[in-house]
């Protein structure tokens, strides 16, 4: 049996600034930082740029960018961002992201970004929820359809190498390190060499994504599991709004599989049951198709529960969208169904919701500032923005925002803290190398299902309960795991971290007893602002977790 020490990491990193993470968030921070401070450094579980949720993002950025032709105002985008939070949005952390937004977005074109336009003007879709077309697509430059988000990641991970940051991949950071209220790095491990990794650092902004892949069905990227918030709450930081989890409608399970956008319904898309019947009036008179993601989320399990359903879903009717709508605003997908002698004009597509994003996350106020000296935290990471559910755009919008004011809030603080901190005396241990009854994947896997089955789309206390129990059987079989190789070692962390992650979104969904955007419970079915009208709040308090209640404001 082996067991490795933490009390002396095989190896030690200094930098400046440490940025966990290898998306949007963190690449933008990163370029940001280096106008400031020279030793920059960029640690990601995978390969920066390739990896992470904004590779398989629509690679659309919503912000108001208006012009003659499309009166939009910050307004109207703030209004729209705030319905659609059902109420509990930080309206502080939604103006900065939306007033903000328009001039970070347009400036990424300094790092390669380059936004579709159609004569002289910039292209723009109006998904669900959104009064205006406001949602600005990226030229794709041939990228496929799946990974289009890569015509964002790739140019700033370029912008990175060309500037001369450091960047570390396959080094998965399993937690944060802060003593006496202040950050002092993280720990990682090298799963190839089996090498703990202390990342000493002056100041840390996390932003290492959501956590998708804790549910059974997901459109994330393997890797987001759930880290930025586990490393969080191991941090003496608390989470906010856990609770809501966002199930994008319309994932396609027939013909292909792939992500249908959710722009196609602002250009004439509809959905339809088993009968060909539209269905979305009798759930949302007001909005039809065009109704937010949760609403349609849960439209559509409503359907597939009456029995209307096909496949697991219903059908998407884009044989109203013109052909120049097609070709302008969704090239790629258009030619994929080509590619795949697919008519969109007369063949439906079968659509299903997938788990997609988290609207909790990290504490922060409106700069990105954590309750954590010298620790910062952006994007997915974070809570509050999106409220009870997000309009789709807005994150990729935020990703670059928060990118920025983290950046810039780490600068200003480094500039009054020339000391490196100096790590804990006392680290964790890693798991020994050892055989057991069971295995990592069988006990993840029980995990996901139990999370898919009874904390999706719609809960109530019972399943709650049950997912409760079930999270806690897999936090007994953890001791009976076989971790027989280094990169067992990584995986056993990993699973540690989706627990605790799983075990803060069931009981802030239990603590919530009332419905509310993408939390539909039940035995609860109404919204309650006489109660409920704020955010839940979940921290670690020894090996247990504490969820209470903060009222609008408070």
């Amino acid at each position: 049996m082996w067991v490795w020490s933490m009390e002396m990491p095989s190896r030690r990193i200094e930098s400046d600034l440490l940025i966990i993470g290898g998306g949007t968030a963190a690449l933008v921070a990163a370029l940001e930082a280096r106008k400031s401070i020279e030793d920059v450094l960029v640690v990601s579980k995978r390969k920066p740029g390739r990896s992470g949720n904004t590779i398989v993002a629509g690679a659309g950025f919503s912000a108001c960018i208006a012009n003659e032709n499309n009166p939009d105002t910050v307004e109207q985008h703030l209004q729209d961002t705030l319905s659609a939070g059902d109420g509990i949005n930080d309206p502080s952390m939604v103006r900065t992201v939306i007033s903000e937004g328009p001039r970070a977005i347009m400036g990424l074109e300094e790092y390669g970004v380059s936004f579709a336009r159609a004569n002289g003007s910039l292209v723009r879709k109006r998904p669900p929820g959104h009064s205006r077309p406001r949602q600005i697509p990226t030229v794709l430059d041939g990228h496929h359809h799946a990974t289009r988000g890569l015509s964002i990641s790739l140019p700033l991970l370029n912008a990175v190498r060309e500037r001369g940051l450091r960047l570390l991949s396959g080094l998965p950071v399993h937690r944060l390190l802060v003593r006496d209220g202040t950050i002092c790095g993280a720990l990682a491990l090298d799963a190839v060499t089996g090498e703990s990794v202390l990342l000493q650092s002056r100041a840390v902004i996390l932003a290492a994504g959501g956590g998708g892949v804790l549910f059974a069905n997901t459109n994330n990227t393997a890797e987001m599991t759930g880290d930025s918030y586990a490393m969080a709450l191991e941090a003496g930081l608390p989470l906010r709004n856990m609770e809501f989890v966002q199930y994008i409608p319309c994932r396609m399970v027939s013909p292909l599989h792939l992500g249908a956008s959710s722009g196609l319904f602002g250009e004439g898309a509809v959905l339809r049951n088993c009968h060909g019947e539209r269905f979305m009036h009798r759930y949302y008179p007001d909005a039809g198709d065009m109704a937010t993601r949760d609403r349609m989320a849960i439209a559509i399990f409503r359907e597939v529960q009456a029995g209307n359903g096909v496949m697991g879903g219903v059908y998407m009717d884009c044989s109203a969208v013109s052909m120049s709508a097609l070709e302008c605003k969704f090239p790629t997908l258009l030619e994929l169904m080509k590619r795949h002698s697919i008519d969109l004009s007369r063949q439906w597509l079968v659509v299903a919701p997938q788990t997609h994003f988290l609207m909790g996350g990290a504490w922060v106020d409106d700069r990105c500032n954590t309750s954590v000296e010298g620790l910062f935290a952006a994007g997915e990471a974070t809570g509050g923005t999106h409220g009870a559910n997000r309009l789709a755009g807005n994150a990729l919008t935020e990703a670059v925002v928060h990118g920025l004011r983290a950046a810039r809030e780490a600068v200003l603080y480094l500039r009054n803290s020339s000391r490196l901190p100096e790590p804990p005396v006392n680290l964790p241990d890693l798991p020994s190398l050892r055989n057991g009854s069971t295995s990592l994947a069988e006990v993840k896997t029980h995990l996901r299902r139990a999370m898919w089955d009874h904390v999706s789309i719609v809960r109530n206390q019972e399943g709650l309960l049950h997912a409760s129990s079930a999270l806690q059987s897999c936090l007994e079989a953890l001791p009976r795991c076989s971790v027989r190789s280094l990169p067992e070692v990584a995986d056993y962390l990993e699973l540690e971290r989706m627990l605790l992650v799983g075990q803060a979104i069931v009981a802030s969904a239990l603590e919530r007893r009332e419905s509310r955007g993408s939390h539909l419970r039940t035995d609860y079915p109404n919204r309650d602002d006489v109660r409920w009208l704020g955010s839940s709040r979940v921290e670690k308090s020894g090996d247990s977790l504490k969820v209470s209640f903060v009222p609008l404001g408070g």
